[in-house]
């Protein structure tokens, strides 16, 4: 819009536009024009201004194509404060029109679900939500920007339920005797809203010597002897940087060995149906929906395993048995989609190098894993907790863990640690 449409305006009705005029000087009242977008423009008529058309090209980082990326909402905000928007076309393409000429900053941001990210890549992710975002910072506007702004959006993990603690290892009991009932898995609202975890699945990966399945054959399926669900009951909440405490024996084990720790407030308890392990009865049981071993009701806590929890919508009970490759007996394992995923932790306690044929998880699932070796082999055995580490503290004081879904960079290895501590 060029300044002969000022002059056209301000020669609308007085009803319409008016000018205060004093004799002494010759100050005018800013007209107030408003635009073909969403907001206002202060003009002083005595300026020559003149109106801008700005093309902004939005693109996502390492993908190719301009697939996602219609009817996206791109805002630019001016240098006080101002805010302009407009849709993004087949193309991604975003043309604002009657821009005043000055510094702007521009910003867009979305979210894909799981299988909308999955269809964008052609490949399979976890099943969290990923955010879309991209700015554009401090970009002065004039007549000389001919060409597309670009604001390349970077894709990340809305951050969700994690898997935070896990303590698999054996302490000592008051008569030097082994004692392994006081194990745990803990997990964290690393998000900053809360999260209704009912029905969210925590499956125990096959924890054989070998593998019993080629890795890579098939990235579509992981395999598990054992799927627990958190009950579906009623919510369970877990506010913003909470905590789930999952254990086998919900008591407090300081009374039998010196290391225990008090779980009487842990948030579920995998019963033990043969009563080898002491439950409360106070704490929710865990549901156990599918499992390799029949006599094994609790979690079962290898020293070489890994962990995931998902969720589906689908009837785990009804995900098929598998043997062995190669197999027609022994041990069936659980065919488990990967696409369910929401976090997975691979880890073993003296291995210092994974080969392939030893890896459980895919890199999607878990890029690295978690070891204790190093450790003096009555301190791996005793008191090991693999502790996820800490990212930032939020100035509200929330605590946001590290998830760079790898285990080997996201972990440490911690002797002692504390439930519900970080």
């Amino acid at each position: 819009m060029k300044f002969n449409k000022l002059i056209a305006a301000m020669l609308l009705p007085a009803a319409l536009l008016c000018f205060s005029c004093d004799d002494e000087d010759d100050n005018t009242t800013p007209v107030i024009i408003q635009t073909d977008s969403t907001s206002t423009i202060d003009v002083n008529p005595s300026d020559q201004v003149s109106y801008l058309t700005i093309k902004i090209q939005v693109s996502l980082e390492n993908i190719d194509g301009n697939t996602g990326l219609n009817n996206r909402t791109v805002t630019i905000t001016s240098s006080d404060g101002k805010k302009l928007t407009a849709q993004t076309d087949e193309n991604g393409l975003a043309t604002f029109s009657n821009v005043v000429p000055g510094n702007y900053s521009a910003a867009t941001s979305w979210s894909f679900t799981s299988d909308e990210y999955s269809a964008l890549l052609g490949q399979q992710v976890s099943n969290n939500e990923y955010v879309v975002s991209g700015v554009l910072s401090e970009q002065l506007l004039s007549e000389s920007n001919d060409e597309a702004l670009k604001l390349v959006a970077k894709i990340s993990i809305q951050q969700d339920i994690l898997i935070s603690k896990i303590y698999y290892s054996a302490l000592k009991d008051n008569n030097d005797k082994a004692y392994k009932t006081a194990q745990f898995i803990e997990l964290f609202n690393n998000s900053d809203k809360d999260v209704n975890v009912a029905g969210l699945y925590l499956g125990v990966c096959e924890h054989d010597n070998a593998a019993p399945f080629t890795y890579g054959a098939d990235t579509t399926s992981n395999y598990l002897i054992q799927v627990f669900q958190i009950p579906t009951e009623e919510e369970k909440i877990v506010p913003a940087g909470g905590t789930v405490l999952i254990v086998n024996s919900a008591i407090n084990h300081g009374k039998f060995c010196a290391d225990g720790q008090d779980f009487s407030t842990a948030d579920f308890e995998a019963k033990d149906e043969k009563n080898k392990i002491t439950n409360n009865d106070k704490v929710k049981g865990l549901t156990l929906v599918k499992t390799s071993f029949a006599a094994i009701t609790y979690i079962d806590f290898p020293v070489l395993s890994s962990f995931v929890i998902f969720r589906t919508d689908e009837d785990p009970t009804t995900w098929d048995f598998i043997y062995a490759e190669g197999k027609t007996k022994g041990t069936q394992y659980i065919k488990m989609p990967n696409k369910y995923t929401v976090d997975a932790v691979e880890f073993r306690t003296t291995k210092n190098d994974a080969t392939v044929s030893e890896k459980r998880l895919y890199d999607f699932m878990d890029a690295g894993y978690i070891t204790s070796q190093g450790l003096t082999s009555a301190n791996a055995i005793n008191s090991v907790t693999f502790v996820r580490k800490v990212k930032e503290k939020t100035s509200d004081g929330r605590i946001i863990l590290q998830d760079t879904n790898n285990s080997t960079e996201d972990f440490e290895v911690k002797e002692g640690a504390k439930i519900r501590e970080y």
